[in-house]
């Protein structure tokens, strides 16, 4: 009896579902018939209306998808089992609800496009004009990807469909995959292949992704212990001999072939979120081969010369460089010690070589062929250094800063991070990298092709909020982003799945119509002022933070001091920076004011040499107690002495702000002065001055709750006005942002208008 009513009651939800799936539908139809006619009467005044004909666009998508939907109740039910813990609903109720809720997002996507277009024909709101991006006619040109001389930003999704219907309003990103498995034993490419590239046309803007994993089996039947050492997305050894010989026989038959081509324009994609963890227990480490163990004991020759040295740093006997073990995985208990340091910082020289090798060869057939790297940027933000990747030297390496940044606002397990007490989601990653990154290499472009802001492993929101996706893609194209390929886009253009794409895919954007209709209207923002946007990226910055990797391998939680340093400097209006040893060498110290050194107390000898010669030139460094005291193996270092510069000495972290503040020269001509009381500031802001002597702003609310700020020009005789730039309105410099909420206003002196 029990188990009939149960299907009685199964068979009057469906029938429920159905009647309110055809109310939708005609809704949705109603709905975009009226769009339809408010866009007619905006063309005949000539107003811009490409948002309205991408929300078009998404709505017939997702429409299809919710229809698909429908219909494969059974497989959605098998899909949102795959994730721990999405909501509050089960996997049955969810994949009930799921047409459902496509469908009053699309409504709202509809009825929100409504209210903006009446806004606008009716004078309340200015609409700015979004440029229309041809693909096959982008350039990059130092630190912009340019289309007729102007920047644009550029974005596109992992996976999506490549058919017209979606690349005019999601991205047209072309290239290339290759991978060892494509090369026969003889080193030439397999047919195939070889004549996809050979027929491929020049197509738009894309990259050339180089895979690892899977090498064919005769490489690892030919060269001894090849895939001893491999990791999760490198399957072979690469101090293994025979890793160069595939990947010269590889790169030899097609770099001549991509030369000057647009889908290898933006780039060789030297591999996937490279990582070559080596601590016991831990996630993704593993052994290392007799070949790199022999490549670590020459490294060690040369950074000791004498084994007497060695023996004394890690209190051993061993008898020549010849007789050195070290166990791989290393035990944790270790950081802090000379044997730790020397295997870490080793880890980065050998990954380090590897991509050189990698981009030298692309080089030798194409000198002109750029190169990035998918790196992880939580494997610089974060503590852990046992992974092998030096992200200065990488991001200095190759010719675009790739990377995979990403945020979120929740998290569907885990501990509770530190950042929910104060802020709105999670930026530390995604900011941080991107100061770093800008601070390395100015005159790049930093191209995020896996941006995860929209979901994570662990970061699912089926209903993801709006302003966080608006407030996200703004903040990252601010500090520096010129072009990302969002994860992900895992349905066919009927809705249905591809195969390998299912885990990641409940609570993902493609069940999120709004979601998708967001960021392409933030982009279309971003866009209309790409210009001013674009001088925001680059603007100097005149305060940095030291930063050094000699403390980052010996101590557990450094980058969290880097972190509080940086996190302390952020919200007061200047772009924020690093220096290191490198940049201190190579870079001009007019780019800077002053740099300040805040609880780093491992640093090599070259290290300190490079700030006391920055003091000798008459740099500003603020120092606090507890920095620059041993070098890399724990001997004691003399102090810096402040030579022709200034030595400050602070106690704390408001001492040191307050102090770097006061030595910045360039001094800001207008302030955002946050009103209310809270333990931490939340409200990121930053300008750049036009030629009509106006001051473009953007601010973005990133803290926990509501904040009160006031706009005001520096000059106290000045009247402040304020003026809304995407929608021409007139505001007053007294304003309270939610949190999540951006604006970019325009600020003046009201008496000059």
């Amino acid at each position: 009896m029990k188990n009939y009513l149960s299907v009685i009651a199964l068979l009057l939800l469906s029938c429920f579902h159905s009647l309110e799936a055809q109310d939708l539908k005609l809704q949705i139809e109603k709905e975009t018939e009226q769009l339809h006619k408010l866009v007619k009467k905006a063309e005949r005044k000539g107003i811009d209306v490409s948002k309205e004909l991408s929300t078009f666009r998404t709505a017939a998508i997702f429409s299809r998808y919710a229809d698909w939907d429908e219909k494969n109740f059974k497989k959605n039910v098998k899909l949102f089992n795959l994730v721990k813990k999405l909501n509050d609903k089960t996997p049955e109720e969810n994949a009930h609800y799921l047409p459902q809720f496509e469908r009053e997002q699309i409504l709202l996507m509809l009825k929100n496009a409504q209210s903006e277009l009446e806004a606008v024909l009716s004078g309340e709101h200015q609409r700015q004009a979004t440029p229309k991006i041809d693909w096959s006619n982008l350039d990059i040109n130092n630190n912009t990807i340019e289309q007729n001389g102007e920047p644009v930003f550029i974005y596109d999704y992992v996976w999506k469909p490549t058919s017209k219907e979606f690349q005019e309003f999601y991205g047209e990103q072309d290239g290339i995959f290759l991978t060892t498995g494509y090369l026969n034993e003889d080193g030439s490419l397999k047919h195939y292949k070889l004549k996809e590239i050979q027929n491929k046309e020049s197509g738009t803007l894309g990259t050339v992704f180089l895979n690892h994993l899977n090498p064919p089996k005769w490489a690892i039947d030919k060269y001894t212990d090849f895939t001893v050492g491999g990791r999760r997305y490198t399957g072979y050894d690469i101090d293994n001999p025979g890793a160069k010989e595939i990947q010269r026989q590889l790169i030899s038959q097609v770099a001549p072939l991509t030369k000057g081509k647009n889908y290898a324009k933006l780039g060789w994609m030297l591999t996937n979120e490279p990582h070559w963890f080596t601590i016991k227990d831990s996630w993704a480490s593993g052994t290392v081969s007799n070949f790199t163990l022999e490549k670590f004991r020459g490294y060690l020759k040369e950074k000791h010369k004498d084994i007497s040295v060695l023996n004394k740093r890690w209190n051993t006997s061993f008898t020549s460089f010849d007789a050195v073990e070290i166990s791989i995985p290393i035990e944790a208990k270790l950081q802090g010690t000379s044997k730790w340091y020397d295997w870490m910082s080793f880890n980065q020289y050998r990954v380090t070589e590897w991509f050189t090798f990698l981009q030298d060869e692309i080089r030798s057939h194409d000198k002109e062929a750029h190169t990035h790297i998918k790196l992880m940027p939580n494997l610089w933000t974060e503590n852990k250094r046992d992974h092998g990747i030096d992200m200065e030297a990488l991001s200095d390496l190759t010719s675009i800063m790739g990377n995979d940044a990403g945020s979120h606002y929740s998290a569907m397990w885990g501990k509770k991070e530190e950042w929910v007490d104060h802020y709105a989601y999670s930026w530390r990653e995604m900011c941080m990298s991107y100061d770093f990154y800008k601070s390395i290499s100015p005159n790049k472009v930093i191209y995020n092709s896996e941006t995860h802001y929209l979901s994570t492993v662990k970061f699912r929101e089926l209903d993801l909020n709006l302003d966080y996706v608006n407030a996200t893609h703004w903040m990252a194209t601010i500090l520096g982003l010129n072009s990302s390929k969002a994860w992900f886009w895992p349905r066919k253009e009927d809705g249905s799945l591809k195969s390998y794409t299912e885990k990641g895919y409940a609570g993902s954007l493609a069940m999120q119509p709004a979601v998708v209709d967001k960021v392409t209207r933030t982009m279309m923002d971003l866009n209309a002022n790409a210009q001013a946007l674009t001088e925001i990226q680059n603007l100097r910055k005149p305060i940095r933070v030291f930063y050094s990797e000699t403390s980052a391998i010996n101590l557990k939680k450094h980058m969290d001091d880097v972190f509080t340093t940086y996190e302390n400097l952020f919200f007061e209006g200047y772009s924020i920076g690093f220096v290191t040893e490198n940049i201190l060498k190579k870079q001009s110290q007019k780019n800077w004011d002053v740099v300040v050194v805040q609880k780093t107390p491992f640093i090599k000898q070259s290290e300190k040499d490079a700030l006391q010669k920055y003091l000798d030139n008459g740099g500003t460094v603020i120092i606090d107690n507890a920095s620059i005291l041993k070098n890399e193996y724990g001997e004691k270092l003399s102090p810096l002495n402040k030579s022709n510069g200034q030595l400050i000495k602070v106690e704390d972290l408001n001492e040191m702000k307050l102090k770097a503040l006061a030595e910045v020269t360039s001094k800001h001509t207008l302030q955002v002065s946050e009103l209310n009381d809270h333990a931490k500031k939340g409200v990121f802001w930053r300008y750049v001055n036009t030629d009509k002597n106006s001051n473009m702003l953007t601010l973005i609310n990133i803290g926990k709750e509501a904040r009160a700020i006031e706009i005001k020009l520096t000059d106290a005789e000045k009247s402040t006005s304020v003026k809304n730039i995407l929608t021409g309105e007139q505001l007053e410099n007294n304003i309270t942002l939610q949190p999540f909420d951006v604006l970019f206003v325009e600020v003046n002196d009201s008496l000059k208008l």
